[in-house]
């Protein structure tokens, strides 16, 4: 080709057509510089595609984190379920000396921590990404972000608090009780616990303050961080699954809510009156949904997560974080469901069908 083109030049000055010549030359020039853009542009194309295969990746690295997260945000919310009956107990004095004798772990129950954890590593790596491309996705980085900076930095000023809650307590303990080696060496084999210590976690004013303290921070506060984490995570885990799904990326489907065998908590399913409205919960579609409609909390409907036979909350969508607790006859049967909120305890009995 080029060759061809030097043939023309050639012949146009050996026969004196000079103005053909530059006419020509200027014609070739225009030809080669629209050649280096259209190279230029393909090339930026696929610069282009190559980034953003790149961010699909690390937001596929992203979802998988998500996933990791939601399970331990699920631990949380359990064990805090089960602290929270716990503390109750201990709080409104319904445990007994035969109680705490015959399950001394009861006496720890306020000197152990429960940290959340919240692993980061993809987003950050999605953010060092500085692509043009997470401009497209912008509101699902901004959820990220939300997740990982907001709701990352409570979670570890939390679990500091705890942590600063236990060591307190169990300093106070050294400094106050002379069984406190006793206490601190637990041990299930030999019952070497003294009545002063069942006393003191009996009737003593500075360990219901300890315990209150710890209700508030530790499992309320916790509870409410990890559900509504778990809420915010599952939404952007599904929007990041849309965008793969746009992109035609194979990649693994993980339910990203936490699985169960529908036939262990069809219980669960009847109507609740409460002064303030009625719960409905039902089965669809192979789920379980609670359903609410009152003076107070308007109307919803939300899947259920159950927790075991006797506990569950449901996907948190207005910062309303709500455990539940249902409560049994004799003939094992349901009768009422609690809902807890922070140290309220609003008893909702079931309506006869």
């Amino acid at each position: 080709m080029i060759k061809f083109f030097r043939k023309i030049r050639q012949q146009l000055l050996s026969e004196g057509k000079t103005r053909k010549y530059f006419k020509y030359a200027i014609g070739e020039i225009v030809l080669v510089v629209i050649g280096i853009l259209i190279a230029l542009q393909i090339n930026n194309w696929n610069e282009a595609k190559k980034s953003k295969t790149n961010v699909i990746q690390l937001m596929e690295n992203v979802q998988k984190e998500l996933i990791l997260n939601i399970n331990k945000a699920n631990a949380v919310i359990a064990e805090s379920v089960e602290r929270d009956d716990i503390l109750h107990k201990i709080n409104n004095k319904i445990y007994t000396r035969e109680d705490y004798k015959n399950e001394r772990e009861l006496t720890r129950i306020i000197s152990h921590e429960y940290p959340f954890y919240i692993a980061d590593n993809a987003f950050a790596n999605l953010m060092q990404a500085e692509d043009r491309n997470l401009q497209e996705f912008y509101s699902i980085i901004n959820e990220l972000k939300r997740l990982y900076i907001d709701l990352k930095q409570v979670s570890e000023s939390t679990d500091e608090i705890e942590k600063k809650m236990v060591c307190d307590f169990a300093n106070y303990l050294r400094d106050t009780k002379d069984w406190y080696a006793t206490w601190n060496v637990f041990n299930y084999l030999n019952d070497n616990y003294t009545d002063e210590m069942y006393t003191y976690f009996l009737t003593d004013p500075s360990y219901f303050n300890f315990a209150s303290d710890y209700f508030q921070v530790a499992i309320h506060q916790k509870f409410t961080l990890a559900h509504n984490f778990r809420a915010l995570a599952l939404k952007v885990y599904r929007e990041i699954d849309e965008v793969l799904d746009d992109e035609k990326i194979l990649h693994t489907k993980i339910s990203p809510t936490p699985s169960y065998k529908l036939a262990d908590y069809e219980h669960y399913v009847g109507s609740y009156k409460s002064p303030w409205g009625r719960a409905e919960i039902k089965i669809k579609d192979g789920k379980l949904f609670y359903s609410w409609d009152g003076n107070h909390g308007g109307h919803f409907v939300s899947e259920i997560y159950p927790i075991n036979k006797h506990s569950f909350t449901y996907e948190a969508f207005t910062n309303a974080s709500y455990m539940y607790t249902l409560q049994f006859n004799d003939n094992d049967k349901v009768v009422s469901i609690q809902s807890h909120y922070g140290a309220k305890r609003d008893l909702m009995p079931k309506i006869k069908p």
